[in-house]
């Protein structure tokens, strides 16, 4: 029972996870297709043709967008995806384009030909 509810805690953060890589322009194009088929397949007639069996139907969906999601989440970068959890957790960022400023030097320049 305990080891079902853990693995429900986590799928029910890879749903945003998902969606911040698919959002981030970082992530290879690639490895977001691999949402896209997932998605295609969900809406495609052969899927269709299985929701009319009860429990297989529904099954078979959820079971191809959760390895879907599992192997993107996999095959992005573990840069991208720890930055990702960071935010989601309400953690500082650590990038270098994401630290707040440094001190400010101001001057005057002059161009030498």
């Amino acid at each position: 029972m305990l080891g079902r509810l853990v693995l429900a805690l986590r799928f029910w953060r890879l749903g945003p996870l998902v969606w911040l890589l698919m959002r981030d322009g970082r992530v290879p194009l690639r490895v977001k297709m691999i949402v896209v088929a997932a998605l295609l397949y969900l809406i495609s007639p052969i899927n269709l043709r299985l929701l009319f069996i009860p429990v297989v139907g529904v099954l078979d969906g959820l079971t191809v967008l959760l390895l879907a999601a599992g192997l993107f989440v996999w095959l992005s970068p573990r840069a991208l995806v720890r930055e990702h959890l960071d935010r989601m957790a309400g953690k500082p960022p650590k990038g270098p384009s994401q630290r707040p400023p440094g001190p400010v030097i101001e001057g005057e320049y002059e161009i030498l030909e």
